[in-house]
């Protein structure tokens, strides 16, 4: 995955590309052509790396080449939230920025932040880039007020993962529980009663989500004992003893580690343990997470 530093480099001004050598004429052409994507008035970023980024990292290209060109923008909501290396399910197209709520430019949405809380702001380094960012608690607000529940959750919850001491769970919960009388406020107290700083990627997110609409409360990042020693999972259901793992993404990349899951599996089955597996398809659809567990007899 690039690394925001890198993402600075590519993108690139007018003027660095015509110091480059490449005129403005030039510039326009392979615009026209789609060689090099507009993010920006004045901003551009080549089309073969522009294609080997994740969504989040396409919108926050766009945030640092609108952070060149605005006048000392504060970025809020969903751009805050990519600037601070949150996951989404979604990603917005136009870049969101703290201003009169409404107003809006080519590729700008004004936003304003409606919290209780007096809202600061930070930096985030990219590179050679400083985003100016509204407070970690004040963007999660925004976007959990805007977002269906299974995306806001995501977002919170990869927040509490990726800030680690930046981020309160106390403080997050507190701020969430007490947004009230605006639109989502419902939303947002639902998430400060569900949320959980142990779910380590967005399908763990949602797997939850799927195992609390169901009724069921496993265990997340449960340790197990064995002869070959104490092994993690990624929730269990421990009066049932099933180990429920979530392969969002292919974890096992090389033979050594396919045989290294094997043999972790095999020492927890000779405990009593069985196994249910759901894929990133499973989690996007809940009726399958469902299916499975109905196949054990869970629900």
């Amino acid at each position: 995955m690039i690394d925001s530093q890198t993402l600075s480099r590519y993108v690139k001004s007018s003027w660095d590309l015509q110091r480059d050598g490449h005129p403005e004429h030039m510039i326009r052409r392979r615009h026209r052509q789609g060689d090099a994507i507009k993010l920006a008035p004045g901003q551009y970023i080549e089309s073969s790396a522009w294609n080997d980024l994740f969504p989040v990292q396409k919108h926050l290209a766009r945030v640092i080449a609108y952070s060149r060109t605005l006048h000392n923008p504060v970025f809020t909501h969903y751009s805050a939230a990519a600037a601070l290396s949150c996951e989404m399910l979604h990603v917005p197209h136009d870049v969101h920025v703290r201003g009169f709520e409404g107003s809006k430019q080519q590729g700008v949405i004004y936003r304003q932040d409606n919290v209780s809380q007096k809202s600061m702001t930070r930096t985030v380094r990219c590179g050679r880039d400083t985003l100016t960012v509204v407070d970690p608690i004040t963007a999660l607000i925004g976007c959990v007020r805007d977002a269906p529940i299974r995306e806001g959750l995501v977002i919170v919850e990869s927040a509490l993962q990726r800030l680690g001491e930046r981020l309160s769970y106390g403080r997050l919960h507190e701020a969430l529980s007490e947004v009230k009388r605006v639109r989502g406020a419902r939303k947002a107290r639902y998430i400060a009663d569900i949320m959980s700083p142990l779910s380590e990627s967005p399908a763990e997110t949602l797997a939850r989500l799927a195992f609390l609409d169901l009724g069921l409360k496993p265990v997340q990042q449960y340790e197990i004992p064995t002869h070959r020693g104490v092994y993690r999972v990624d929730a269990a259901l421990v009066k049932e003893r099933l180990v429920l793992e979530i392969d969002g993404a292919l974890k096992y990349q090389s033979g050594q580690d396919v045989l290294d899951e094997k043999v972790r599996e095999d020492a927890i089955r000779l405990e009593g343990w069985d196994f249910v597996r759901f894929t990133w398809e499973d989690v996007l659809h809940p009726a399958r997470v469902e299916r499975k567990l109905r196949r054990k007899g869970i629900v």
